[in-house]
């Protein structure tokens, strides 16, 4: 294939405006990239912004664990390939419902550590509580549904910050979400089709292929957003299953959401037996094949900003 053929491949209006809207969470150099997809695979464009990948706290969480998650969080790291594999955010849950006690967590890890945040809470005045002491560092806001899109949408404005649309299972609501936040002047959004486990894996699969497909094959707008996955539902989920078996179904729900479509993911283990593998995979799948075939020169679309 010569190089002509590798461009030919991509319509120029794609170049102008992809399929798949470019999201960025955070400021400054730390700032990640999500979405901003060509095309849905590998050999029809290079994968763009890998998937980044978040690792949670509560604000439940004692001082120190939440400390300890910043700093394994942050010192995650392995060279493969030429490349340094790392974890990307942090998601910041609040599970007390209490805005005092999520505003204090979010403090504390905006303190200590500058990786760019994920907000946690469908109640819009918890996560103003957070943005609060955040609100200059653009983080991710979740999430905004059928219930709440009004309030959610007027923070996400005023605080200038992206926000997921969620509506699990149900991808016709996704799409209303979506068009309304739209509507409301919320231009960065991510899209959360809902993760489930069990008998609801082989339709979370689906809808995250399908969201794709429409955007990329059939040029469908409103679902032309990043994708976030939640493995992290394997715990809030466990029901009476063992500790191991709970970290067994993260870490596969994360690989398989990696390989279909996902832009960012909440996980809660720190394991690096979960962790290395699931950041290769990544690193193979966003491997530029043309550019390895000497096909597209190192200032093809794979190094665009």
């Amino acid at each position: 294939m010569t190089e002509e053929e590798a461009e030919e491949r991509i319509p120029q209006n794609r170049l102008l405006k992809p399929p798949v809207k470019q999201v960025v969470v955070g400021v400054g150099e730390r700032a990640v990239k999500i979405g901003g997809k060509l095309a849905m695979y590998p050999h029809e464009s290079a994968l763009v912004n890998p998937t980044a990948v978040a690792i949670d706290v509560t604000d439940e969480m004692s001082e120190d664990e939440i400390l300890e998650t910043i700093r394994r969080t942050e010192s995650f790291g392995f060279e493969h390939a030429g490349q340094k594999l790392k974890l990307d955010m942090i998601a910041v849950r609040s599970t007390s419902n209490n805005p005092e006690k999520f505003k204090a967590a979010v403090k504390k890890v905006a303190q200590g550590s500058k990786l760019p945040l994920i907000l946690c809470s469908t109640n819009p005045e918890i996560l103003e509580a957070g943005l609060m002491t955040v609100s200059q560092s653009r983080p991710l806001l979740y999430a905004a549904t059928k219930a709440n899109w009004k309030k959610m949408s007027e923070l996400a404005l005023g605080y200038n910050c992206p926000l997921v649309a969620c509506a699990p299972n149900d991808l016709q609501l996704l799409r209303s979400v979506t068009k309304t936040l739209l509507a409301c002047g919320v231009e960065d959004i991510v899209l959360d089709p809902g993760t489930f486990l069990e008998c609801g894996l082989a339709g979370t699969l689906n809808d995250f292929t399908m969201i794709r497909r429409a955007a990329c094959e059939k040029g469908d707008e409103l679902l032309g957003f990043p994708l976030m996955g939640v493995p992290l539902i394997a715990w809030i989920e466990r029901g009476d299953a063992r500790e191991e078996i709970v970290r067994w179904r993260e870490a596969y729900l994360a690989a398989m959401l990696v390989a279909r479509f996902a832009d960012v993911l909440i996980v809660h283990n720190l394991d690096g037996w979960a962790l290395l593998p699931l950041v290769v995979l990544r690193q193979d799948i966003y491997a530029d094949p043309l550019k390895q075939q000497g096909v597209i020169p190192k200032t093809g679309m794979a190094d665009r900003p």
